[in-house]
Formats: structure tokens, C-alpha cells, sequence
């Protein structure tokens, strides 16, 4: 009965170290995905710049008479 409950008690620890490394998986998990989203917005915002960009000096070079 004795190697039963130190049995049972080492099954909780490993339960609970299992679950804390999973939390802490998902968190970096989570923060990953958030770094990417972040990425994929300042992509974003940076592919509409050069465009906005590209209009700006195809206008100008018209405008000059360059083509």
C-alpha cells in the first residue's frame, strides 16, 4: 500500500510538471503567432508604401516627360 500512495503522488507530479510544460509550450505558442501576425502586418503596411511609392514616381516621370 506504501509504494502505492508514493506511486500515485509521483503520477500527480508528473501530471502537473506535464501540464506546466504544456502551458508554457502554448504561451510560446501564442507569442510566436503573434510575432508572425505582427510581421505580416508591417508586410503589409510596407507592400502598400511601395506601391504608393511606385505610383508617386511613375507620375512624376510622366509629368517630366522622361517616357
Amino acid at each position: 500500500m506504501m509504494q502505492s500512495a508514493m506511486s500515485s503522488s509521483s503520477s500527480l507530479s508528473d501530471v502537473e510538471s506535464l501540464r506546466q510544460v504544456l502551458e508554457e509550450k502554448e504561451a510560446l505558442l501564442f507569442r510566436a503567432a503573434q510575432y508572425g501576425k505582427d510581421l505580416l502586418d508591417q508586410n503589409s503596411e510596407l507592400t502598400q508604401d511601395i506601391e504608393s511609392l511606385n505610383q508617386k514616381y511613375s507620375k512624376q516621370i510622366e509629368v517630366s516627360g522622361l517616357f
